[in-house]
């Protein structure tokens, strides 16, 4: 029983048999508003208007209609509060980051005409496209029923005793490390000396806590270039590297009268990547703007790195699985966008935007390697993929964003509201593989997400200090374990307030 203690040190590499599935492409497929305290002001609506930073994100056309030049940096405060809801039960808990939203350079190089091509842009930036800062922390009614403890025996049942009982179980490439790890903390046993069917040691009628922690998000580093043609018609490109960086921690908890067990899991991924977006800006007529944008996906070259403990009451030691390691390719959706502006004398404008993210047919994984070994599949990730196709959703985001002038040129006032459909179908279960390398049981579903924002600027002469407030409320359903009735969930709502300022300077 210490196998574990014995390559527990080292680092080993499973990249065939650690399972990524729906879960785990929706995590980083999911749009968000973050940016300028201005775009931030209106709920991220600029995508007809254009003329800021952060609107660049959603339509490089935005940049077209920049009349100078300009430079600008945006810091972000983001408390959050979670609240949640289990078997009559309710958590609270809170947690707080702040980063660097936003730095952009924008070059307007005119072109001394009147008309025709009026002037090019190039942009330069950095962005954080979505920001991941979520704490759970929640017990169930002390009469649960159920335990993760029957799930691990549902996923061992087939393996043999024997191989569990070896010291090298967690290199035999055919048993998963839930297996192993279950059998080494004394969570699960045979049935009646059956070597192969696996039942609780003890029985479930369990008292249930759960805390997790997962932080992160995805930064882009952008150049771009644009034109104006005539002010009536804009047009820009973006390339852009994309830079993953995510941290997910759980620890699970049940406690019986003759027994408590836990299982703690760490997983971190970091992923780099590229993409490209290309917009359009037309102006029909002087007070109204028609905007259309089109993101490539992004394609990461992915890297996990996780590792599990387990502990129950009947045993002195705290088995660990090895450091494992794995590589892989992700392609995020594609997305679209169309957008309307009304400008009024300069004195106020509206905008609507539409964005449509297809994650049915685009969120995929693939391997790093061509060369398979003994794996007969080209793509070890076929079943992920089909998944993916089969319980993943398309997302519609709508946004509408106003500024007012209050004094002209000088003090605006924006107001914004948006929201975003769910990403995954609550149909959708866990279904990893029997020799999966990865002891994560938990699974997310994403629901709706609302968004109401306010902000207020102050210009003099090229300078601009600007405010933003958004509230951003989600909701969600999480099973920590894989069961059959998902009416079990944990219902999520996470609150999230997001203050943002910018400072900007045009010339």
């Amino acid at each position: 029983m210490k196998k574990y203690s014995l390559i527990a040190i080292f680092l080993i590499a499973y990249t065939a048999s650690f399972a990524q599935g729906v879960f785990e492409a929706m995590r980083f497929s999911m749009p968000d508003i973050n940016g300028t305290a201005r775009y931030m002001g209106m709920a991220g609506s600029f995508g007809a208007l254009g003329g800021d930073a952060s609107a660049i994100m959603d339509n490089p056309a935005a940049m077209g209609v920049f009349s100078k030049s300009e430079v600008s940096l945006t810091v972000n405060f983001n408390p959050t509060q979670t609240q949640t809801a289990w078997e009559g039960y309710y958590g609270n808990c809170n947690n707080f980051k702040s980063n660097l939203s936003n730095a952009n350079m924008v070059w307007r190089i005119g072109s001394n005409r009147d008309r025709g091509y009026l002037a090019s842009i190039i942009t330069l930036s950095y962005d954080r496209a979505l920001n991941i800062n979520r704490a759970i922390n929640t017990y169930s009614s002390p009469t649960s029923n159920g335990s993760i403890a029957d799930y691990i025996a549902r996923y061992t049942n087939g393996l043999h005793y024997n191989d569990l009982l070896d010291r090298y179980a967690y290199d035999n490439a055919n048993i998963g490390w839930l297996s192993v790890l279950g059998f080494d903390s004394g969570i699960i046993d045979p049935v009646n000396g059956d070597s192969t069917q696996w039942a609780p040691r003890y029985n479930s009628a369990n008292h249930k806590h759960i805390e997790l922690l997962e932080v992160g998000g995805i930064d882009n580093f952008s150049f771009g270039y644009g034109f104006n043609v005539n002010n009536r018609v804009y047009f820009g490109a973006t390339f852009s590297i994309a830079d993953i960086s995510y941290v997910l921690e759980t620890r699970y908890t049940e406690t019986i009268p003759e027994n408590s067990f836990n299982l703690h899991n760490r997983l971190a991924t970091n992923g780099f990547g590229w993409n490209a977006k290309f917009g359009l800006i037309v102006a029909p007529v002087k007070f109204m703007r028609l905007g259309v944008a089109f993101h490539t996906p992004t394609y990461y070259n992915m890297t996990d790195r996780y590792y599990a403990t387990a502990q129950s009451t009947g045993n002195i030691e705290v088995p660990q699985t090895p450091n494992g390691y794995t590589s892989y390719k992700y392609k995020t959706p594609l997305k679209v966008q169309g957008s309307l502006a009304f400008v009024f004398a300069k004195r106020a404008a509206i905008n609507f935007d539409y964005q449509f993210t297809n994650n049915v047919n685009t969120a995929l994984y693939s391997s790093t390697f061509n060369n398979n070994g003994p794996f007969v599949e080209a793509n070890q990730y076929a079943y992920d993929n089909q998944q993916i196709a089969q319980y993943a959703k398309d997302i519609h985001m709508l946004k509408c964003g106003l500024e007012v002038m209050l004094i002209a040129n000088t003090l605006p006032l924006r107001l914004g509201v948006a929201m975003q459909t769910p990403s995954i179908s609550l149909d959708a279960k866990r279904d990893d593989p029997l020799n999966a390398t990865h002891t994560v049981t938990d699974a997310f579903y994403n629901q709706q997400t609302y968004y109401a924002s306010c902000g207020l600027g102050y210009r003099i002469g090229g300078f601009a200090i600007d405010v933003a407030y958004l509230l951003r409320q989600s909701h969600a359903k999480y099973m920590p374990y894989v069961q059959e009735d998902n009416n079990n969930a944990v219902n999520v709502k996470n609150i999230s307030q997001n203050i943002n300022l910018t400072l900007s300077l045009r010339f």
